[in-house]
């Protein structure tokens, strides 16, 4: 997949898949800076688990070296039978012999529409966090439209919830600002803001909201939950929401709110993980 339009490349993508009735097990996404020509083999020569074939995606493919090219031209009678290979390429091929040997046994798709630039990810958790269930529906729309996938939106959003919960929890402890600061590495202003976003949610609140997202997750990755899109719209509403119970006052009333800059915290990984931020 040749071109700068990622997202309709990862539309495409979600096609294959669908297409080819594939099972969660059996779909892989590589990035090509972190795969071995040694890993690569090893993938493509494993039989599908509970699909006809599996579906290997490879990000920034065009960062291949010549081995892996080899190997994938040396490879591609087991790979027609066992696999559907995908190359994502950002810019054109280059003139090397093991591109231009590629082109000749493989379907070259062009996807030349512009980059879309992505969108803020930290305004849509701002407008969750602010209960702005309009705005929070238009960014995970945006999101999605943008390329992004919905189990890395749903890490974003456990990401948001587990720091809403160490705050509350410290909070509840007792434990002095200076000290939380030291405990999590937050500024006074973060410290600040999550207080705030803390009035009106619970930690039974919170914590329910976690649960499902992991139940999500899980499911998700099961491929027991084909409308995932619509299970985030819910996790996102009810996360708007006031907190069904008597809400806590988390938020300390010691000191004015500092101005608020612009969030420019350190991306949560894709992968979800049961760490507390």
């Amino acid at each position: 997949m040749l071109g700068p339009d990622r997202a309709s490349k990862l539309e495409r993508v979600r096609q294959l898949a669908q297409q080819l009735r594939l099972d969660p097990l059996d779909m892989h996404r590589l990035s090509a800076a972190e795969t071995s020509t040694p890993d690569l083999l090893s993938l493509i020569r494993q039989h599908p688990m509970k699909s006809a074939l599996r579906l290997i995606v490879i990000d920034d493919a065009h960062r291949l070296d010549g081995a892996s090219l080899e190997t994938l031209a040396q490879q591609r009678g087991v790979v027609q039978q066992a696999a559907c290979v995908v190359l994502m390429v950002e810019s054109d091929l280059e003139d090397t012999p093991a591109w231009q040997a590629m082109r000749a046994y493989a379907v070259v798709e062009e996807f030349s529409g512009s980059a879309s630039s992505a969108p803020d990810h930290f305004a849509w958790l701002n407008a969750i966090a602010r209960r702005d269930i309009p705005s929070a529906l238009q960014g995970l729309r945006e999101q999605r439209a943008s390329g992004k996938e919905e189990l890395e939106l749903l890490g974003l959003i456990v990401w948001q919830v587990q720091r809403w919960l160490t705050l509350a929890h410290l909070l509840k402890a007792g434990t002095p600002r200076q000290e939380i600061e030291t405990i999590t590495g937050w500024k006074p202003w973060q410290i600040q803001r999550l207080s705030e976003e803390l009035q009106g949610r619970t930690v039974v609140s919170l914590q329910r909201a976690l649960e499902a997202c992991w139940r999500l997750d899980v499911q998700a990755k099961r491929g027991r939950l084909p409308a995932l899109t619509t299970a985030l719209e819910q996790v996102v509403v009810g996360l708007c929401l006031p907190a069904p119970a008597t809400t806590s006052r988390f938020a300390s009333s010691s000191g004015r709110s500092p101005a608020t800059p612009s969030c420019d915290e350190s991306v949560p990984s894709r992968r979800l993980g049961r760490t507390a931020a």
